[in-house]
Parts: C-alpha cells; structure tokens; sequence
C-alpha cells in the first residue's frame, strides 16, 4: 500500500481560474510512524510486564514513569504512592550507606544498592536497586532511572542457610567436647580401677586396706558401667530399638526402693550428712509402667541431686496429677539449682551447664537426656522447677493406669488449674480396632487433661457421631476391618465437613504423609508417637 499528499492550490493565470495539485508520496514517513507507535506499544508492554520495578524520575525527585509494580508490591495505589514521601519508606538504618553510596552517582552514571523497603502492611521487604543516570540532550536535564529488585525470598534463604550452618557447627563442637569430655570420664574411673587393682598386688596389706581398694574398684567399675549403659540407652533411643515392657507396681514399695538407692548413693559419695525424705500423696496403691526404666529415670534424677547438693535435703515423692489420671513423680533438692535460661539445656544430649576444663562436677550430659527421651516413650513429661542457690524440683509425670486412685481420690478445686479446665472442655474420638491401642490413647489424652470416647471400628464411630456432641478432634487408624479410616472419613466428610480429622497408621512409610492429607486427612501421627509429638499436632489443629 502507499499512502500519498494530495494539496491543490486554485490560482488564475491569463484571465482563466486554474488548480495546481501535487501530489506527495508519504509512504514511508507513515510507516516510520506506525513503526514508532508499534515500537512504543512493545516497550510500554514490557515495562508493565516487568517483574522488576522500573521508575523514571527528575534529579529532584518527580516520578515521570512508573511501571505498575513499583508501588503495586508495596501495597499502593499509583495514587497512594505519589503522594508519599519515597525517601521515608527506606528503612532508617539503611538511609545513611545508601547516601553515602550514592555520592558518586552524578560522575560514574550509576549505583547499585541493597536495601529495606517500608511495604504499607508494615514490613519491611528487602530490595537490590540498579541507579542509572540517562544524560539528556543540549539544553535538557538529565533523568534517573530506578530499577528495583525484590529479593526478600532471597534474604530469607540465606538466613536459613546462615542458621543451618550454626547448627551444624554447634553441633560439631558439641560432638567434639561430648567426646572429650566422653574420654576424661571413661579414663577417670579405669584410672582408678587399674591402680587399686595393682596395689592390691601389695603383700603386706591388712584387711582394712584391702577392703578399702576393694570398694574403691568395684564404685568405679559401677560408674564406668552407668556410663556405657548411658551410651548404649542413647544409641537404642535414636535408632528406635528401645520397647516399653509394662508391669503392675506399688507407687509406695518404688519410692521406698528409691529411698534406699537414694542413702546408699548418698554413703558412696560420702554425704551421709545428706538428709533423704520421702513423701507419697496417692495412697498404697498399683499401677502400670515400666519398672526398669521408670527406675532408672528416678535414679538418675536421684543421683544428680545428690551430685549437686552439698548440704541440706533430698526428697523423693509422688503425687496425683492435676487432671486425676496422671501420676507425677519428683525429686527435690536444697543444691546449688538451675538458672531458668539453662532448663532446656540441661535436657540435650551432649549439653551441660558448665562444660569448661575448671567445672566442679563431672559428667557427660547424657542422663537428663536420656531420662527426657525415656519419659517421651512411656508417654510423660519431664520438667524442672528451679533457681540458683535454691534447689531444683525434678518432675515426671506419666499417664499410667489408676484404677484404684480414681475411685478414693477427688483433687480439691483449688488444686485444678485454669489450664487443666479448659482442657477438660476439648473431646477427642478414637477410633483403632486394637483394645491395648484404645486403651492407650485414653490414658495419654486423660493424662494431659483431655475427655476422649472411643470406637473398635469406623461404624461405630459414626454412629458415636451421630448419637453425641461431636468432638473436637477424631484420631482416626486408618487400616481397619468392618469399614476402614479412609472410607470412614469419606463419610465424615459428607456428614460433618468441618471436622478434624489425624489418620494414624503403623506402616509409617515414606510419603504416607503426602498421601493422606490428599486423601483429606488434616493431620498424619505415624505410629509409635510420643505424646509430645500428639500435643503438637492438637496445638495446631484446634489451637489449644
């Protein structure tokens, strides 16, 4: 196509009216024109496009040119945002390095800058800006140009990663001091046991020297065999080969047991000074647990307050728990205490208090760990109530099985915690076609204050639905006969959408996860779970 100027001029000449008309080919100017329009259409496309946030300012500050995500990221309006002061969304302490930086602006052409950027909800996101001066022609004034970056995401993974390598670092040292510090404990007490063993070599020796380097041997051998138990205890913990096995005992015949460790303990470290009291608040009566290895938590608990307390007393003691269906046991010392900030450390494994070379007490930081994985299994939990130079209160409590406790004992209303009230009005159904499974959800939940009902299977579980007020949250199996969890919780969804619903399996394969919350699923507890990992999962999904 051509596109052509046709101007006609009417003129007379020799008396006779005539008309000029020329004709002008403008083809060419027109599709320069249409070249530049398309040109322009392109770059105005891409400027909108842009991810990065592109600004076309005067020296004094004018924004002539703003694509939409210069002031759309910060929650603005294009309205909004002109009327801001720009300079006073830069963060405070960012403001001074930026000018400084930017001082050579006007003689190198450009600057680049990191920096936190105020977004109207009241964050702050971190930007990486590019500054460029476009000279104008004679006679014109320069212009700026600001293109800006988000890169908060960015930021953000870099702390991670700043975080994951302290981590990784502490943990190294912490392995490296454990194993220092493993090595002076092993060779302290061989270092004793292969002396008094050579001197027993001795001819002349009476039968009080004798008898002295006897015992010497025979209390570091003891220590030396804790201190493997420790190590092998730690090591079945973390690989998962450690099993509950269950058995009746007397909460009275334990502490008096524990009593008689406590005064043996006490004439081996020569406190006999020490006084040991014991104080049983639950009556004489039975329960279930694991007597070894609730004895070896009590007696590790028993020989630190014993370590640390020069003078003064020992207790031991048991009582009923706030809810009624937990029992905790305590010990409690006159020593030298804990310093608030130091009551999750002294729980971790390879941590200790004091772990330098002039430390008073030994040891390798591993028994309170232990205890702490120990209880987690039986389904407890252990805690320390102290302050330095007034003592510590150690205490465990488990949720064990009371049938005669819940029949004579009501705890006084003073004695129930608001807490404890407002986890009374939260319900729970179980729902596991195994009786012992059943059995132990309802202690685990009384025991941390919660009502529960239960259900052999996924009928009657819906029919527990149907009939009372629906719970708060349902633990469902998911690998049932009569109707399976999966299929029971299509219906739940039909019936009561808003339900929540844990889908507890014991095959706890890789990706079982995934799968389950696809199959609607709220929350995935692989079993076994400690009870730890259970209020977790409560805490998030009802927020209590």
């Amino acid at each position: 196509d051509k596109w052509l100027e046709f101007t006609a001029h009417k003129y007379s000449l020799t008396g006779e009216d005539l008309i000029l008309v020329i004709v002008a080919d403008k083809t060419p100017r027109v599709k320069a024109e249409a070249a530049l329009r398309e040109t322009e259409r392109l770059y105005q496309t891409l400027f909108e496009a842009a991810n990065d946030r592109i600004g076309l300012y005067t020296p004094d500050g004018k924004a002539l040119l703003l694509n939409s995500a210069f002031y759309e990221s910060l929650g603005y309006t294009r309205e909004e945002f002109l009327t801001l002061d720009q300079q006073a969304l830069i963060h405070p302490m960012d403001r001074e390095r930026i000018d400084h930086e930017s001082k050579d602006l006007g003689e190198k052409g450009y600057s680049a800058h990191e920096y936190r950027v105020l977004h109207k909800n009241g964050t702050y996101l971190h930007m990486s800006s590019k500054v460029v001066v476009i000279k104008g022609e004679e006679g014109e004034e320069d212009l700026v140009l600001f293109i800006m970056r988000d890169i908060s995401e960015r930021k953000q993974s870099m702390k991670e990663l700043e975080r994951a390598k302290e981590r990784a670092e502490e943990s190294d040292k912490l392995k490296s001091a454990f194993l220092a510090n493993m090595s002076h404990e092993i060779r302290t007490p061989m270092n004793s046991i292969i002396g008094f063993s050579n001197l027993l070599n001795k001819v002349d020796m009476d039968s009080d020297e004798r008898e002295l380097y006897v015992s010497r041997i025979v209390s570091n051998s003891e220590s030396l065999l804790t201190l493997i138990t420790d190590n092998i205890d730690l090591a079945k913990i973390e690989s998962g080969q450690v099993t509950m096995n269950y058995g009746r005992l007397l909460l009275s015949e334990l502490i008096a047991e524990m009593k008689q460790h406590a005064c043996d303990e006490a004439r081996r470290l020569q406190k006999e000074n020490l006084e040991i009291h014991t104080k049983v608040e639950v009556g004489d009566c039975e329960v279930e647990a694991d007597v070894l290895r609730l004895t070896q938590v009590l007696k590790n608990l028993i020989n630190n307050a014993l370590k640390f307390t020069a003078e003064g007393s020992v207790e031991i003691g048991c009582k009923l728990g706030v809810s009624g269906q937990t029992v905790v046991l305590y010990v409690r010392d006159t020593g030298i205490g804990v310093a608030p900030e130091h009551f999750d450390l002294i729980f971790d494994q390879f941590r200790q208090v004091d772990g330098s070379n002039t430390r008073k007490f030994g040891g390798t930081g591993l028994g309170l760990a232990i205890c702490k994985n120990l209880v987690q299994l039986m389904g407890g939990r252990i805690w320390v109530e102290s302050e330095p130079g007034s003592g510590s209160l150690f205490l465990v409590e488990l949720p064990l099985k009371l049938p005669s406790i819940k029949k004579q004992y009501q705890p006084p209303l003073e004695q129930v915690s608001h807490e404890s009230e407002s986890k009374l009005e939260i319900s729970f159904l179980a729902v596991d076609d195994e009786p012992h499974t059943l059995e132990l959800y309802q202690a685990m939940l009384n025991g941390m204050g919660y009502s529960v009902r239960t259900a052999p299977n996924g009928y009657e579980a819906l029919r527990i639905l149907e009939q009372f007020q629906l719970p708060d949250l349902v633990l469902m199996d998911v690998q049932m006969p009569v109707l399976s969890g999966t299929d029971t919780l299509r219906i739940i969804r039909e019936r009561h959408p808003g339900l929540k619903v844990v889908a507890q399996s014991a095959h706890a394969l890789v990706g079982d996860r995934d799968r389950f919350l696809k199959e609607g699923y709220d929350e995935y507890l692989p079993k076994p779970f400690t009870t730890e990992q259970m209020e977790k999962v409560i805490a998030n999904l009802i927020g209590k």
